[in-house]
């Protein structure tokens, strides 16, 4: 059975990579990160334009079809 000193000594020595500053990866990803957030920034834009399109191209046809006037 491991002592006790030693076996927080091989405790602290497995946490300790976890418990330090960020990685490299890490760092990679935050750098990253404006990046991608301008480009689902972008992609939100375009999306909701497209939308905004679609609402007007229905509102439109809704209003030009004639289903109203067959019904009476």
């Amino acid at each position: 059975m491991m002592p006790i000193l030693s076996a927080m000594l091989f405790i602290a020595s497995t946490v300790l990579p976890t418990a330090s500053p960020p990685s490299l990866a890490s760092w990679a990803a935050l750098t990253a990160m404006p990046s991608v957030t301008l480009a689902f920034s972008v992609f939100w834009t375009i999306e909701a334009l497209i939308c905004s399109m679609l609402a007007v191209v229905s509102s439109t046809d809704a209003a030009c079809s004639l289903d109203d006037c067959d019904s009476d």
